[in-house]
């Protein structure tokens, strides 16, 4: 019918894409549970009754007509990563001025062959031996035209897999201006798989203000860390940029101490007083004592020792037990040792149509006199296997910053080997958490599996 109605022999014919809108479900009255789809890499799209209107509906749909796949936020979910159209961040006829994200524009330069620049690519590579760095402005992608200098749009770091990170300025302006989340920070992702050039989820894994900095441990397994810190961020000039440094492992001195001076003293004395005092004085000092000579050493020691020490005597230590000192050591579990090592756990609930859970978020309260140091969690797996693991803090409670993403570090991002109903420790985390006593501090953690 529509080839008919067009006079065409064969569809899309002249054009690149083509939108088929359909008044309702059919059968008319049932439900299908969308709004629209689109065939991947492929001209096609169909929407159901006015979902055609929503821009981004429309361009999240078109998105998959370029190879492009969905996107996730920080709690894992498929469609939460509203810095970009292909998290489904919007659902409005009005309001859609929005953009893909760094790992999609990315993709669309580099795997897709487009109008979009290479040259507003970074390709870093950190190397795996550590003391390497990367720093320079970055503007967003609304400014691709407005870029008298040429800054990057896109950083990506590569990670020796084909699982890459990539780094943008999430610049709110002009096509842009209606971004819904992390407007004007710098915004982190990971691909899932592919090196960013094809069909790949993608996932937001943090964004940044000016003077914040996100931690990813254990970097290319090195055992080091990679450090994205955000120096400035500047939204008055034009166009606005970001000022980045990213640091891997430990950084070399930046001044040290400069070399010696090469050589001696230019002219120094060449040869000794020619004549020497030729004769000793005459006659010593015999017959006079030095005034205050040091007198004697006492013959005998003091008679009466201190008998009674002014405190009491610190205890023996203790070998290999120091069991209730309140402090989980090394060597003691909550089996030998529980008033040291106490256990709390914490069971997650599925909070979504499809059974996948969203993660826990809970807050440890230092209600001691001291400190408490966390270095590691553990957790209990709903299925077995190897999947994405990611541990995210916090300074105070996690009560009302359960949808933002401003004050959350990322400390944990690996891939974890879990058994079904099993405790299973993550490792250590990327750096040791401290709670200061009488203080909070919110934890959230999710796991694919």
């Amino acid at each position: 019918a529509v080839k008919r109605k067009l006079g065409l022999d064969y569809l899309p014919g002249p054009f690149d894409h083509v939108a088929f809108v359909v008044e309702d479900c059919y059968p008319v009255g049932t439900s299908c549970d969308f709004a629209a789809y689109a065939y991947i890499n492929h001209w096609l799209s169909l929407f159901v009754g006015a979902n055609y209107k929503y821009p981004t509906v429309a361009m999240h749909e078109l998105g998959h007509n370029l190879n492009l796949a969905h996107s996730g936020g920080l709690d894992g979910r498929t469609y939460t990563d509203h810095t970009c159209l292909m998290g489904n961040p919007l659902w409005e006829d009005d309001v859609g001025r929005m953009c893909f994200n760094p790992v999609k524009n990315f993709q669309i330069a580099v795997g897709g062959g487009s109008w979009y620049e290479r040259q507003r690519i970074i390709n870093w590579n950190s190397g795996t031996a550590g003391g390497t760095s990367w720093s320079g402005a970055v503007i967003g992608v609304a400014d691709y035209a407005n870029n008298p200098d040429g800054r990057p749009i896109v950083l990506k770091l590569e990670t020796g897999n084909d699982a890459d990170w990539f780094v943008g300025f999430n610049r709110a302006t002009g096509i842009n201006s209606e971004v819904v989340q992390g407007g004007d920070k710098v915004t982190v992702y990971k691909v899932m798989s592919g090196d960013g050039k094809g069909y790949s989820t993608s996932k937001l894994k943090g964004a940044l203000g000016a003077g914040q900095t996100m931690t990813v441990g254990d970097w290319r397994r090195s055992g080091m860390a990679l450090r994205i810190r955000v120096r400035t961020i500047d939204t008055g000039a034009s166009p606005g940029f970001a000022d980045l440094e990213v640091t891997f492992g430990p950084q070399p001195t930046p001044n040290p101490t400069p070399n010696p001076t090469p050589e001696s003293t230019p002219n120094p004395t060449p040869n000794p007083t020619p004549n020497p005092t030729p004769n000793p004085t005459a006659e010593p000092i015999g017959s006079q004592a030095t005034p205050n000579p040091t007198p004697p050493p006492s013959k005998e020691p003091t008679k009466t020792p201190t008998g009674i020490p002014t405190s009491a005597p610190s205890p023996p230590s203790t070998s290999g037990d120091p069991c209730g000192n309140s402090v989980c050591d090394a060597g003691e579990d909550p089996d030998t040792c529980p008033d040291d090592c106490l256990v709390y756990s914490f069971k997650t609930k599925s909070n979504n149509g499809n059974g996948n859970a969203g993660g826990q978020m809970f807050t440890v309260r230092a209600a001691g006199p001291g400190d408490v140091s966390i270095t590691s969690l553990d957790v209990v797996g709903k299925k077995g296997g190897s999947g994405e693991c990611v541990v995210y803090t916090r300074p105070g409670d996690w009560a009302g910053h359960e949808l933002g993403d401003g004050g959350w570090e990322l400390v944990f991002d690996r891939y974890v080997d879990v058994e079904k109903n099993v405790a299973t420790n993550l490792g250590d985390l990327d750096r040791e958490v401290v709670v200061p006593a009488g203080s909070a501090r919110a934890f959230y953690v999710w796991c694919k599996k």
